[in-house]
């Protein structure tokens, strides 16, 4: 029997929508297509792109511009800093160049939020050419740049020995977690850990990713070696969860 810790329990069971399941099948093929294997598709749920979306077709690099009736239309971009991965690079978008494509799920290289949409369909409207700078994941603070490529507070477990750790951030694209046992013993240190090695299982909650937070800013957390480096993220993100609980 394992006893549930009362901050995992997040609400009552509730039926997912459509539209939910079809944009949560799209960050699932996003992770498949970043080589995270193991996560499985849903069944009889349809891959849909979107207005925003980064796609490669034949060798090319795409901006979704428009989907109509099944059929799929792209601005030709160019990525100035040449890794597709890096969230927080530079896009040189051709907006005199639109052609029809047709992309298929593999190809899916990056997903803009609702927010950045309108601000990129604002801008590409303004001028006739745009270079547009992906920053929604991307913060720097005290000159420490990084990028979440899951979720603050994301559960993982490793596919071997089964431990479950906390994932935090990407730091010059090394990933970093805490180790949840440890938590549990008041002990907070950052590590760095193998993404293949590691699937999705669940996530904290807000309350629970506070704790987590305030237990890396104690004074005591704050002097260990391996975690100086990463106050500034840990402080950064602090202040962002705050603001969302307000908002909650």
């Amino acid at each position: 029997m394992y006893r549930i810790p009362i901050q995992n329990i997040k609400g009552i069971l509730k039926q997912v929508s459509s539209k939910d399941l079809i944009q949560i099948q799209r960050k699932i093929q996003l992770l498949k297509n970043s080589d995270v294997h193991h996560i499985v598709l849903f069944e009889n749920i349809d891959f849909e792109f979107e207005v925003g979306d980064i796609v490669t077709y034949n060798t090319s690099l795409y901006f979704v511009s428009k989907v109509e009736d099944n059929k799929i239309f792209g601005y030709v971009c160019s990525n100035t800093n040449g890794d597709i991965e890096l969230k927080g690079l530079n896009l040189f978008i051709n907006t005199d160049i639109e052609r029809k494509i047709e992309p298929n799920p593999h190809s899916l290289k990056y997903i803009f939020n609702t927010n950045v949409n309108r601000y990129v369909n604002k801008q590409l409207k303004k001028e006739n050419k745009e270079v547009l700078k992906l920053k929604e994941d991307v913060y720097v603070s005290r000159n420490v740049q990084y990028y979440n490529y899951y979720p603050l507070g994301t559960i993982l477990r490793d596919i071997n020995t089964h431990e479950e750790i906390v994932y935090l951030f990407n730091y010059r694209k090394r990933p970093y977690c805490a180790k949840l046992e440890e938590m549990y013993n008041d002990n907070y240190s950052i590590w760095q850990y193998s993404p293949k090695y590691y699937c999705v299982e669940d996530e904290l909650t807000l309350l629970g990713i506070k704790d987590m937070l305030e237990g890396f800013l104690s004074e005591k957390s704050k002097k260990k070696e391996v975690n100086k480096t990463f106050i500034p993220i840990l402080e950064m993100e602090y202040k962002k969860l705050k603001k969302e609980i307000k908002k909650v």
